[in-house]
């Protein structure tokens, strides 16, 4: 009976204040919304932490597997690096430019494919010996970065194909058989070239001659633009002469082939005179200086005379003590008057402790190396 008259009260209030009620209600409602969408919320979350966690271990994961693939990698450099060749090979084959250069570079058989992909990636000394293994592509590439011998391969290959052009630049870069496929075909300079050069087999006629050696001063002979220098200095046209001496040393200091005899440096000697006596290019001392020491230095027939020139230069300024070593360097390049001059600082005793029997020792040094004053001063020693 009470909570029927508790009900009916309570709906009597209701009735009575409706607005009161309202909001009471509102505020109810808010109430459980709270309670259960609360409930929802933290199971929202909780699913929501399951996903990060899950996906977190999945991105742990990857990472993991990321940094052993780069461990990997590192260690497969640092192996050819270290001179593992099947490595590089490997790294070359998965596109490594580097391992393949180094494959290229390192193999005792040359391998072309390594070699192919190094000189895509610029390497002109890969395209030079893919070239020599046949690979046009990189013959071309290897000639348009200024290699001979692959331009060599290149024109070869079009002569053989029939290119006369070819042909000609081929045998004037001294291929033995495109030479020999134009001499064949009537072509006359193609067989001189066939006969090599010989300072002896230049044609009657002045021009002729110097035609001749131009020709082979062009294909890199030193001796044969010497001898072009030679006869032009000879018609006192010096600025010619002065060329040809010129690019003559520089063939010279490029380096000859021990083999071959027509390589001997007197082009460079002759230029050192041009610079010195001022023709054929304007006077220039320190040139002339540096060029005698270049000459001094390297060894060869003509080192004497340059050494010898030089110890006079000291001698003009009174520096006796370089003087002296030079003179000392000339007589051990074998040149006669160095020699004396040497013999003559041990008999005055200048700049050096006076010695008669060393003088008579290197007066008859300059006799016998052909200095005739030697053989008169060394008769004063009995």
């Amino acid at each position: 009976m009470s909570s029927e008259n508790n009900g009916k009260q309570i709906l009597n209030w209701i009735i009575r204040h409706p607005k009161a009620a309202s909001i009471i209600g509102v505020i109810l409602l808010i109430i459980i919304l709270c309670i259960f969408g609360g409930g929802n919320t933290e199971s929202s979350k909780s699913e929501s932490g399951n996903t990060e966690i899950s996906g977190g271990g999945n991105t742990e994961s990857s990472k993991s597997e990321s940094g052993n693939t780069e461990i990997s990698g590192r260690m497969d450099k640092e192996s050819c690096n270290n001179g593992n060749n099947a490595m590089c090979k490997k790294l070359c084959r998965n596109g490594d430019a580097e391992a393949c250069e180094s494959v290229c570079d390192k193999s005792f058989f040359v391998d072309v494919e390594a070699c192919k992909l190094a000189c895509d990636n610029g390497n002109l000394t890969a395209c030079t010996k893919a070239c020599k293994k046949g690979d046009a592509d990189a013959c071309e590439k290897a000639c348009s970065g200024d290699s001979e011998d692959s331009c060599k391969i290149v024109a070869e290959i079009a002569c053989n194909n029939g290119d006369t052009q070819a042909c000609q630049k081929s045998c004037h870069a001294g291929v033995t058989k495109s030479c020999k496929k134009l001499c064949d075909s009537g072509d006359t300079e193609a067989c001189d070239d066939l006969r090599g050069y010989k300072k002896d087999n230049a044609p009657f006629g002045e021009d002729n001659a110097i035609a001749y050696y131009k020709k082979w001063c062009d294909k890199g002979k030193e001796d044969a633009c010497n001898e072009a220098g030679r006869m032009l200095y000879k018609n006192k046209k010096y600025k010619q002469a002065f060329e040809f001496y010129e690019k003559g040393c520089s063939i010279y200091e490029k380096g000859c082939s021990a083999f071959d005899s027509s390589c001997g440096g007197a082009s460079c000697s002759n230029l050192c005179g041009m610079y010195n006596n001022g023709e054929g290019v304007e006077k220039n001392s320190n040139k002339a200086f540096e060029c005698y020491q270049k000459v001094c230095n390297a060894g060869n027939q003509f080192s004497g005379s340059a050494c010898r020139i030089i110890a006079k230069i000291f001698d003009n300024k009174k520096d006796k003590a370089n003087a002296f070593e030079y003179y000392k360097k000339g007589c051990e390049n074998l040149d006669g008057e160095a020699c004396w001059h040497y013999a003559w600082y041990y008999e005055a005793g200048s700049g050096v402790a006076q010695s008669n029997e060393k003088a008579k020792l290197f007066y008859q040094a300059a006799c016998k190396y052909g200095y005739q004053r030697g053989c008169s001063s060394a008769s004063y020693y009995k």
